[in-house]
Formats: C-alpha cells, sequence, structure tokens
C-alpha cells in the first residue's frame, strides 16, 4: 500500500517523531510531501526516505495558494499511484483533503491534538475518510469538533531501546524537556526544584525554540540547569533518573513521557488529558496536580527514595514496552490503512 503523507511542519516534535518512524514501517510504501524545507526534510533524507518538497508556498489567507498547493499534491499522487493520503495536523489537513477528493483518494487526518481552534475548524468541514488522534483526550475534543466524522485512536510509540543504566548513587537527575512556551510549563518545573532547595536533586532543562523573552526570564531566575536540546533522544535521558512533564493545559498525549519510560526513566506528569492514559499513579510514575508546584516538588521528593523508584522504573519500562512500542503503533495503523482499504 502506497501512502502519502503531507506536513506544513518544519522543526521536530511529537507529530514530526511520529512522521520520523512510520519512514520506517514495514507495512506501507512511505512517500512524504513536505510544504516547506527544514530540521525535518534533513531528518527524512537522511533516513532515505522518498520526500518532496511542494514548489508553491502555501498561505493559509491565500485561496490562490491552496489551489496552486493542491494541484501539486493531486499531480504527486497520481505519479506516485498513491493509495491513500494522510495529512499530518491541520494546517496540512487544509490541503490534503480538497486534493485527495479531486485525486479520488481516502484521506486521513492524523490530529495531533489539541484540537479546538479556528484552524482545526475549518480543517473539519472538509472532506476526511477519518480522523485519527493520538488518544482519549484529543478524540473527545475532536469529536466535539467534528461529530460526524469516523475517529480512530493510535497511540504514537517509540522504538524499544535498551533501558539506562539504573543509577544508585549521587544526586537524583531530574529532566524536563520542552520548547520555551509558557503553556509548557518549564518555569513550573524550576520553580519546584528551586522550591526544594535540595542538593541531592539536580534539575536539567533541555529547552527548544529558546530565542524569546519567556526563555531570557528563566535563564534569568536559576536554580536549574538550561542546555539546547540534543536530537538524539539517548543522549538526552542518558543519565537522567525522572523526567518531568509540567504543562499547564492538557497535553494531547505525551511522547517524551513514553520515550522515557522506554529507556526505565520513571515519568512524572500532570494529572490531565493524554497523560492519564499513559501513567498508572504510584505504579509506573507519578502524576500531581497541574500547575502546583508544591505537589510537583513533593512527587520529585518522593523519587529519591531508591526502592521506589527502582519499583517504578521496571513498571515504567515493561508498561512502555507491551503498549508504546513502535512496533505496536504499526499494528494499529496498518488495521487503520486496512479499513481504508476495505
Amino acid at each position: 500500500m502506497k501512502v502519502a503523507y503531507l506536513t506544513g511542519a518544519v522543526g521536530i516534535g511529537g507529530a514530526e517523531t511520529f512522521l520520523l518512524n512510520v519512514s520506517e514501517m514495514p507495512q506501507v510504501e512511505s512517500y512524504f510531501f513536505l510544504f516547506q524545507p527544514g530540521p525535518l526534510f534533513e531528518a527524512l533524507k537522511q533516513r532515505g526516505a522518498r520526500v518532496y518538497l511542494a514548489n508553491s508556498k502555501f498561505r493559509i489567507r491565500n485561496p490562490l495558494s491552496w489551489l496552486s498547493v493542491s494541484n501539486e499534491i493531486v499531480d504527486f499522487c497520481r505519479r506516485m499511484r498513491i493509495d491513500c493520503v494522510h495529512s499530518s495536523m491541520a494546517y496540512a489537513a487544509l490541503a490534503g483533503a480538497w486534493a485527495s477528493k479531486r485525486a479520488g483518494l481516502p484521506h486521513l487526518w492524523f490530529q495531533h491534538g489539541p484540537g479546538g481552534g479556528w484552524l482545526d475548524a475549518l480543517a473539519g468541514r472538509l472532506p476526511h475518510w477519518g480522523v485519527i488522534c493520538n488518544s482519549t483526550y484529543t478524540m473527545h475534543q475532536q469529536q466535539r469538533l467534528t461529530p460526524n466524522k469516523t475517529c480512530f485512536l493510535l497511540p504514537l510509540g517509540t522504538p524499544v531501546v535498551e533501558p539506562t543504566r539504573f543509577r544508585e548513587g549521587g544526586p537524583l537527575r531530574v529532566v524536563m524537556a520542552c520548547r520555551a512556551q509558557e503553556w509548557k510549563g518549564p518555569h513550573l518545573f524550576q520553580d519546584a526544584i528551586l522550591q526544594m532547595q535540595d542538593s541531592d536533586v539536580l534539575g536539567t532543562l533541555f529547552l527548544a525554540e529558546s530565542e524569546n523573552s519567556y526563555a531570557e526570564k528563566i535563564r534569568a531566575k536559576g536554580g536549574v540547569r538550561i542546555l539546547p536540546p540534543d536530537p538524539s533522544v539517548h543522549n538526552l535521558f542518558a543519565q537522567q533518573d525522572v523526567l518531568v512533564n509540567a504543562s499547564l493545559t492538557p497535553e494531547p498525549f505525551g511522547l517524551t513521557l513514553i520515550e522515557a519510560m522506554m529507556r526505565g526513566i520513571v515519568p512524572i506528569a500532570p494529572r490531565s488529558g493524554g497523560p492519564l492514559e499513559i501513567i498508572d499513579d504510584g505504579e509506573n510514575g507519578l502524576l500531581f496536580e497541574p500547575g502546583n508546584v508544591s505537589d510537583l516538588a513533593e512527587k520529585i521528593r518522593l523519587l529519591k527514595d531508591l526502592k521506589t523508584r527502582r519499583t517504578m522504573s521496571d513498571k515504567a519500562r515493561d508498561k512502555a514496552v507491551k503498549c508504546f512500542s513502535v512496533e505496536k503503533m504499526y499494528e494499529r495503523l496498518w488495521a487503520i490503512y486496512q479499513s481504508v482499504s476495505n
């Protein structure tokens, strides 16, 4: 089965990591149509993927650009004899849905969330064979927006790798990796580390897209090591014990959580959104009240206990392998594609 993946993304976040993973999905012949160059384009090329760039610039408020990009997609699908079009996020779905209809192909829109904005509402009016959602939380948001659309649940996956060596000595190493955006809550993580005033807890913040005033405030406040993001997840999590997600608004899924769990790193996340479907509180990770600095600090403090952390580490790894491997994601996605072809 030939699948064309459309995306307007430039950088590499959760939705783009999904595309990198499906470039190696054995059940399908993958083709990637990108609206603009950037790190994702280069990463796909490095993997040997079939990747193409649009010649026209796609601008939402310019109807002529819609037509130009749509024409390119139709021509691309016909030349490559594509069987199904898969658009990543609403931006790509705006062009992909109409192009698919013109080409006589089924169109799937992968809603990575959070759904509900005007762009999602606009995309929701277009013809889709179905909408893929990365969590039950995202699906509920999407169904409010497009109650008459068929929705499929597809939790993201991550490659099965060897766990990080369990550390028994030294300070508790706690890491957070996110963009320098306030809703992601890096300041909350920073405040929790500062509130603890514990020399046996070392906080590290990998901060992406950090050339803004918000990031400058975090740097000025101190209390945690602030480093640029590492493109290698292995290097990002090496020598870490705990990973924190501190988002102030509900995360649609939480890819870094499963990436950490796969390595036996204990996750801590807000008690809301997608993380509720990943973490079993007190078993393979911990949940805290969203926005509550003191509660986050207390959850970090609990993991200073070596026995507690070792037990949760083993269970986190077990759940990641069982439920969130990239192979499991391939199986679920292939079942969706088969339903399209049938």
